[in-house]
């Protein structure tokens, strides 16, 4: 990122300011409301946590469903909560479930803002998009007040710690710190679907030179150890964990709800993405190709991995960072059209969230536009970079 004047400073550390203060707010007005607090995704998993910690208890006892719903509803609610994570979860939620709920929940609510904002801010100053302090600004709090972000912290998910472990695994790799690397990939694993194509690619590309082996080697060590440690502590947590997810509600991907015959689409989409990876195996990673391909990685997988709800949408903003920023260098008279054209996807979710109230279809409208049409915007935007049209190439 470029020398910022002492103004510019000043801007920044009071945005710093102003957005702290938000997050802290935002996360303290949720707590106030008891049903927001309790029905909270966070308090499923930080419940079943403290109950492994403090009594052995299975992290995936069905019964946890039950006593939640019992809890928050009165009743049964049969609607599948429970503890749907790789067990090494507890490494973060381990801490907070000593507090009592309400403690946790303001701090991890608080946390799950944060870590988005911490790794917009590394991908930011990584590539320099964002070039000025109002536009960083501005970007920023478009995401933070994006209905993705807010439906994120009121549900108080776990995806930004991929958003945050996605852009300091970038950032290091752009600076050859390949153990480094391996060892901020391991955060793509705690939910690991939404990063699953991701994580893919970047084990694709490391695998492809032997100078990057390192990053494999830290990797797989450290998810190793994480894997074996709770292994000790529930030898069958891995065999429980896929056993769970027979309970976890049916949920379709993008291309499921459009035209997937026998998951053929899926299956052919997929294949054509791992084939540019494998061609853009030997790019580096300040090229336009290797951001292109990370992109690509994150919206082919936003539409062929069955999701639920917009939390998800929160890593592609990583994605949209990055091509933006190769754009702007390789294709001037295209970049302004292409913000543009972002921005009235924005809107577009806005309205269609506002309008969808009256019909109770809000969350349906505005998914269309942010769910749907972005990754299917980020996929076209990201194409030309991995298939090497004749642009010029610079690295930023």
């Amino acid at each position: 990122m470029k020398t910022l004047t002492s103004l510019e400073q000043k801007k920044l550390r009071l945005f710093y300011g102003v957005a702290a203060a938000f997050m802290i707010a935002f996360s303290l007005t949720l707590n106030r409301i008891p049903f927001i607090r309790l029905k909270s995704d966070f308090f499923v998993s930080w419940y079943a946590t403290r109950d492994f910690l403090m009594d052995g208890r299975n992290l995936y006892d069905p019964l946890v469903n039950h006593e939640v719903d019992m809890i928050v509803y009165g009743y049964d609610y049969g609607y599948g909560t429970g503890f749907y994570y790789p067990a090494h979860l507890v490494v973060l939620v381990g801490p907070l479930a000593l507090l009592p709920y309400p403690v946790a929940h303001v701090v991890w609510t608080t946390a799950v803002q944060l870590f988005l904002f911490t790794g917009l801010l590394v991908v930011i100053r990584a590539v320099n998009w964002p070039q000025t302090v109002n536009q960083i600004v501005w970007f920023i709090t478009l995401i933070m007040l994006s209905i993705p972000s807010l439906q994120l912290t009121i549900w108080g998910q776990f995806n930004t710690i991929g958003v945050l472990s996605l852009a300091l695994c970038y950032r290091a790799l752009r600076q050859g710190k390949w153990g480094q690397a391996g060892l901020w990939a391991i955060g793509l694993t705690f939910k690991p679907q939404n990063s699953l194509l991701a994580l893919l690619f970047l084990l694709l590309w490391v695998s492809s030179s032997r100078d990057r082996w390192r990053f494999l080697a830290w990797f797989f060590g450290g998810a190793g150890l994480l894997g074996l440690l709770f292994t000790l502590l529930q030898p069958t947590w891995a065999i429980d964990f896929w056993g769970s997810l027979d309970r976890y509600i049916p949920v379709d991907s993008i291309v499921d709800r459009i035209w997937n015959p026998h998951q053929l689409t899926a299956v052919l989409v997929l294949l054509a993405s791992l084939a540019l990876f494998v061609r853009q195996s030997r790019a580096e990673a300040d090229s336009a190709a290797f951001a292109a391909c990370l992109a690509l990685s994150l919206s082919v997988g936003a539409l062929i991995v069955p999701i639920g709800g917009m939390f998800h949408v929160l890593a592609l903003m990583i994605g949209l960072v990055l091509l933006l920023a190769h754009f702007r260098q390789n294709v001037p008279k295209w970049y302004h059209k292409v913000v543009w054209g972002l921005l009235f996807l924005y809107a577009a979710g806005w309205v269609g969230f506002l309008a969808g109230f009256s019909v109770d279809k809000h969350i349906a409208w505005s998914g269309l536009a942010y769910t749907t049409l972005l990754p299917m915007a980020m996929t076209g935007l990201a194409l030309p970079f991995c298939l090497d049209l004749k642009w010029q190439k610079v690295k930023v």
